[in-house]
């Protein structure tokens, strides 16, 4: 079900976007800043996780699903250099939840990364382009409640994702986004056994960008013209 959404909403999204005229009056962001909020879902190569929820269930005669993907929401405050670079730095959170009715398994993380946004096909209100990111998985966590008390085993570790972008503008102040990227992300040696939490896969996102100015221009000082 999760992966036919990871298709799903961007899919979604782009398909609303392309009903609005691609030639409208260009729009002018109201200023170089930007704060991004997106949603969406992501796959997992989760193969240590998921031979550490067999052993689970051989334990205790449960059938837990594998986690093969997972839920993740985040935002970006990103800085436009012109219409086509820009440069953002990006924090969310990751999660997926899977339980048989008595007891459960959650895998969970904190990505923050660094990234640049190129966009060499522009138009009046359509951004079309790559991006790339580098940074860190904080609390990279397999936790969960069981008979015995529970289990909770976290790390920390790497992250690079790479993918294609869209943006459409509807105001000066406000676009539509979408994102799609192969990620690589990986916390290694967190589980007692050595396994990683592997949260590699690919991601789609969709969501609203918010522009503004990093401050007010200065009013002009009365009886002095501007140079």
């Amino acid at each position: 079900m999760a992966r036919r959404w990871l298709g799903g909403v961007p899919a979604l999204v782009l398909a609303s976007l392309a009903l609005l005229p691609l030639r409208a009056q260009a729009v002018d962001h109201t200023g170089q800043w930007s704060f991004g909020a997106s949603g969406g879902f992501a796959t997992a190569s989760a193969h240590d996780v998921n031979q550490r929820l067999d052993f689970d269930n051989l334990s205790f005669a449960s059938a837990i699903p594998h986690i093969d993907s997972f839920h993740e929401a985040g935002g970006d405050l990103r800085y436009d250099v012109d219409r086509r670079l820009a440069f953002e730095g990006r924090v969310g959170y990751w999660w997926k939840n899977q339980s048989n009715g008595r007891f459960d398994r959650k895998v969970s993380a904190i990505p923050a990364a660094l990234g640049v946004v190129w966009r060499p096909f522009t138009s009046d209100r359509w951004r079309i382009g790559g991006t790339a990111a580098g940074g860190v998985v904080i609390g990279a966590k397999l936790s969960g409640q069981d008979p015995l008390g529970g289990i909770d085993f976290s790390g920390t570790g790497g992250l690079a994702e790479g993918g294609v972008t869209v943006e459409l503008a509807l105001s000066q102040s406000v676009s539509l986004e979408a994102r799609g990227v192969g990620r690589w992300a990986v916390a290694k040696n967190v589980l007692p056994d050595g396994g990683d939490v592997n949260l590699s896969g690919v991601s789609g996102r969709a969501g609203l960008r918010f522009y503004f100015r990093a401050r007010r221009p200065a009013a002009p000082t009365p009886g002095v013209s501007a140079p």
